[in-house]
């Protein structure tokens, strides 16, 4: 594309300003300081080739996509806390179908620690396992955290989402409603509840590939 400057004037007309873009009539209804349903954590993992150590494949819980043993199963109209606990060296914009959520804190932790205590990598710290092994659920990164290291969403992360960035090293916990009455009484994103088969995933096509996305099934 090729841009030619000239003489003559362009947008002459005023622009206009919008001062306030918060709705008056749909006030975000905050989920931090309420009750959740479940915990759930969600561990990112990358697999390493065990004669090179290069990585080969990303995946959700150290399970494949179709690995029927990684699959999740929630219920309608519950309200939930997701916990992604990323082992990798990446960042990762991860996903979640049908749902949108708030984004509660991030807090560092220990990797090794965690990945070992949760079997994706041997004693040594560095030997990964290989997918499908470990255990599943994951462990909670509870006792692993790095105290003092918990910090607060970013501005641009206190409303409603439906993808939000996983920094490596850390667990960045959700609060995730799953249909409008998961909290009675107060208005949520989502306008109807569903059952059905749902994914999470990262949102680097490459990573969603390969392999790092799982299966979840929202039950009555």
């Amino acid at each position: 594309m090729q841009f030619t400057g000239t003489g003559a004037r362009g947008w002459t007309k005023p622009l206009t300003i919008l001062r306030d873009l918060r709705s008056n009539t749909a006030p975000i209804t905050r989920l931090d300081r309420l009750r959740v349903d479940k915990t759930r954590s969600m561990s990112l993992v990358e697999v390493h080739d065990p004669d090179t150590g290069d990585p080969t494949m990303v995946l959700m819980n150290n399970r494949n996509f179709l690995d029927p043993a990684g699959q999740t199963t929630v219920k309608s109209n519950t309200l939930e806390q997701w916990e992604f606990i990323n082992t990798t060296v990446d960042a990762h914009p991860m996903h979640l179908h049908f749902a949108q959520f708030q984004v509660l804190n991030r807090q560092a932790f220990d990797v090794t620690s965690y990945s070992i205590a949760a079997g994706y990598v041997k004693a040594d710290g560095e030997t990964s396992t290989g997918a499908g092994a470990g255990v599943f659920p994951p462990p909670p990164v509870d006792k692993f955290l790095v105290r003092g290291s918990r910090r607060a969403p970013d501005a641009n992360e206190l409303g409603w989402k439906d993808t939000i960035v996983c920094p490596p090293g850390e667990v960045t916990r959700i609060r995730v409603p799953f249909g409008p009455n998961a909290v009675p009484g107060s208005p949520m994103a989502i306008g109807k509840a569903h059952t059905g088969r749902y994914v999470s995933h990262c949102h680097i096509l490459e990573h969603e590939e390969n392999d790092m996305m799982m299966r979840y099934v929202i039950e009555m």
